[in-house]
């Protein structure tokens, strides 16, 4: 009984820390679109459309990333991890919420100043690419 706890807490742990990087990669997805956007907008008119689409799929990317983040550190409370800590479970999902958005903006320093794993910028333009279609 104990192992299938145990185990079923480590499955809920891998997810979350899919589900980060994933969030991860939509966060530098969206930052990207801002990037991109930025260098067009002094192109003059005919850029409008252009610029319109980006900030759009930027809103995408920042959403999907915040549903990402929040169901990281939902699946971190499934597994039992923190069960010990007597706050509420509210205190402890925004607590891992913030946590796990400071570490996502820390890998986008990392991917920014080229000391991230080549996997991770992969992720970020693959997922950059699907919200753009």
């Amino acid at each position: 009984m104990i192992s299938g706890k145990l185990s079923r807490g480590a499955l809920f742990l891998a997810l979350a820390l899919a589900l980060f990087v994933i969030a991860s990669g939509f966060l530098i997805a969206a930052l990207s679109f801002g990037f991109e956007r930025g260098d067009i907008a002094y192109e003059g008119p005919e850029a409008q459309q252009r610029s319109d689409d980006l900030n759009r799929a930027a809103n995408v990317a920042s959403g999907l990333f915040l549903a990402a983040e929040l169901g990281a550190a939902l699946l971190v409370l499934k597994s039992g991890v923190l069960s010990p800590v007597p706050l509420h479970w509210t205190i402890k999902l925004v607590a891992l919420f913030v946590g796990f958005g400071g570490y996502s903006c820390g890998l986008i320093f990392l991917i920014l100043f080229g000391g991230a794993p080549r996997v991770l910028t992969d992720l970020a333009e693959a997922l950059g690419n699907l919200i753009m279609r």
